[in-house]
């Protein structure tokens, strides 16, 4: 059983977060404040999403998973807010 468990919060809090990211993402573009916003820490963000699913690359065989997508998925937001916060 906890092995369904965990697939289902991973699963949940994965919609979770991109939904949330997406918020900001939309905070981001109607805010007259770029300033507020931290390009440094959505670059960082990125980074750190790119090397973990390098790792989980790595570590899963070379074969792709749901925690890579995911993984995948978070670094192309932090870089869309990125340039969002550029432009």
């Amino acid at each position: 059983m906890y092995p369904t468990c965990l697939d289902w919060a991973f699963s949940l809090f994965s919609c979770a977060r991109r939904l949330t990211t997406l918020a900001t993402l939309w905070a981001v573009q109607h805010s007259e404040h770029f300033s507020q916003h931290s390009r440094l820490i959505w670059s960082a963000w990125r980074a750190s999403n790119v090397t973990m699913a390098a790792w989980l690359v790595k570590h899963n065989g070379r074969q792709l998973n749901k925690a890579i997508g995911v993984k995948g998925d978070n670094a192309v937001m932090c870089l869309a807010a990125c340039v969002l916060i550029i432009c």
